[in-house]
């Protein structure tokens, strides 16, 4: 195995490393946005933040989780 380290794979590598990243955290953005009903008790009122959400957030961030994760 040779010793020396591909350092311009590895940066490379990291570049894509780190654009996933972004990506990732700008679904997660898109989904976690939401308020949820106080008054809700429990995990009922953890769930009724997504009762408010549009499909176009639900499709854009199943999407970026989709072009991430392959």
């Amino acid at each position: 195995m040779n010793q020396e380290l591909d350092w311009p794979r590895i940066a490379h590598l990291l570049k894509i490393g780190i654009a996933a990243a972004l990506m990732v955290l700008a679904g997660d953005m898109l989904l976690g946005w939401g308020m949820h009903d106080p008054a809700k008790g429990g995990l009922e009122g953890f769930l009724s933040a997504y009762l408010t959400l549009s499909d176009g957030r639900f499709f854009w961030s199943a999407l970026l989780g989709l072009i991430t994760c392959c």
